[in-house]
């Protein structure tokens, strides 16, 4: 999912998203990513593929960063920094692991090809298939799945689980024969579902659908765990995203709203609290030219309990959400306001949409560290720093690690310097993405290089040393065009 921390299920209709219902309660049991592998998707060529871990090594450091997963005898970080050049795939790696999602989530359409980008700078990747593999834990079992796939068909499909006590059992394979035609193999597990429902399942399955969603579908309730961590657990923010339930959320949540204030007001925003002011709803004046269909849908929704939300402003960057709750006969528009004392010490209400971009930026990004304790979620944010000083970038990163229980992990592009700092991570930590003579994107850690414990890794990699920094070619505008 993109940004919807806590996200209550919806309904979406003509740009209107329907909030409804209540949070998921919590499982019990680690909930985590182990590894993600893509290969012959976006900059990831077919020749090299992108293999990014979050398994701890023997680095003594920071031992709070690391969840020990007794059991599967594994360690595993709570955090992973991934530091490149512009266009050196940082975000490209979040998009596979989305596309992931999405496949495994939403399935396929019937008579549809996947939407699948390969990478395109060498002849043989445009007939190669792409390949990715993920390895979780979800509910304290080790999960390891992977397809390979092109446009038209699912060509390989495994999913084995491994439990507590070591033992690792496959759940199904798929493979593709000479003529097309898909081949199944299930394991003993599965087969508990009974093996001619499982027959006719994989019979029905078409070419270009994922075994794993058309078994949800089919309730065959040993794969539901696995795709459970992907609706649930994986929390995806992309570099504009926004956390769309804010609005209810202070309006709501009051402990929230209090806590996103003493944070804002630690953080030296000028923001002494945040609140949520409501007005009767008015179309003609809050939505000019909504439809008469539209306004009935919306007041159709509203019973007291159910809220709508609305983006009136334009692209996936604005920030003009409303929110309309109450009922049919008496609709209510919410809208957030900011406080900061003025210099006769007074309080002055601001318009959210009045504050800085950082400042949004910090606000949307507040659910991540206030469902620490209440949740148990793998985020991954695509350039973290947007619109922040680098001191708060630093401050988030911290607040993240200080706070969180160890089964919460965070997993951020960047371009920020000043974190590249061994007394805030541990070098295990640290991500470089670069592109090769090849334009392919290559991911590979700090911890492949043999480094002084003294050496300053800011500076070393400004210096090049590390690689993933931008190359100039000649800059020289001196000679005037004829």
């Amino acid at each position: 999912m993109t940004f919807l921390e806590k996200k209550p299920p919806k309904m979406q209709f003509n740009g209107v998203i329907l909030l409804i219902g209540a949070d998921r309660y919590l499982k019990k049991g680690f909930i985590m990513l182990i590894q993600f592998v893509a290969k012959n998707y976006l900059s990831f060529s077919n020749v090299d593929e992108c293999i990014f871990k979050m398994t701890a090594t023997s680095d003594s450091r920071h031992s709070n960063h690391v969840a020990n997963v007794e059991g599967h005898k594994l360690n595993l970080l709570r955090t992973a920094a991934i530091y490149g050049a512009n266009a050196a795939g940082k975000t490209n790696l979040v998009k596979a692991l989305y596309f992931l999602r999405s496949l495994l989530i939403k399935g396929t359409q019937p008579k549809s090809k996947i939407a699948l980008n390969r990478f395109k700078l060498n002849s043989s990747s445009r007939s190669e298939p792409a390949r990715f593999e993920i390895e979780i834990l979800q509910e304290d079992i080790h999960y390891s799945y992977g397809i390979v796939l092109d446009e038209e068909r699912i060509l390989e499909e495994w999913l084995f689980e491994t439990k507590p006590n070591g033992r690792e059992t496959m759940l199904f394979e798929r493979a593709s024969s000479k003529n097309g035609e898909s081949k199944f193999e299930f394991g003993a597990r599965l087969r508990e579902s009974g093996l001619d429902f499982l027959s006719f399942v994989a019979k029905g399955t078409r070419p270009e659908q994922p075994f794993a969603s058309e078994a949800e579908l089919r309730n065959i309730k040993q794969i539901q765990p696995f795709l459970n961590w992907f609706r649930d657990t994986l929390v995806i923010i992309p570099a504009d995203s926004k956390y769309k339930p804010l609005e209810m959320r202070i309006h709501q949540d009051q402990e929230f709203a209090n806590h996103l204030g003493n944070f804002l007001r630690a953080a030296g925003t000028g923001i002494e609290s945040i609140g949520s002011a409501s007005e009767d709803l008015e179309f003609a004046k809050h939505f000019p030219g909504m439809s008469d269909d539209l306004k009935q849908q919306i007041l159709s929704t509203l019973d007291g309990k159910n809220a709508v939300m609305i983006d009136s402003g334009k692209g996936p960057s604005s920030n003009d959400l409303k929110i309309i709750t109450g009922t049919i006969d008496k609709p209510i528009l919410i809208k957030l306001n900011t406080i900061h004392k003025g210099l006769d010490g007074k309080e002055v209400s601001f318009s959210f949409k009045d504050e800085s971009s950082g400042t949004q930026r910090l606000i949307h990004l507040f659910p991540v560290l206030f469902s620490l304790k209440q949740s148990k979620k793998v985020y991954v944010v695509d350039e973290l720093e947007r619109s922040l000083h680098p001191l708060l970038s630093r401050l988030f990163i911290s607040t993240f690690l200080d706070s969180a229980v160890t089964r919460n992990q965070l997993i951020f592009s960047t371009h920020e310097e000043c974190l590249l700092d061994l007394d805030l991570l541990r070098r295990d930590e640290i991500w470089f993405m670069e592109k090769g003579p090849d334009q392919a994107s290559k991911c590979y850690p700090l911890t492949e290089f043999k480094i002084r414990p003294d050496l300053e890794i800011r500076k070393g990699y400004l210096a090049g040393r590390f690689g993933a920094i931008p190359f100039f070619g000649d800059l020289s505008f001196s000679e005037q065009a004829e």
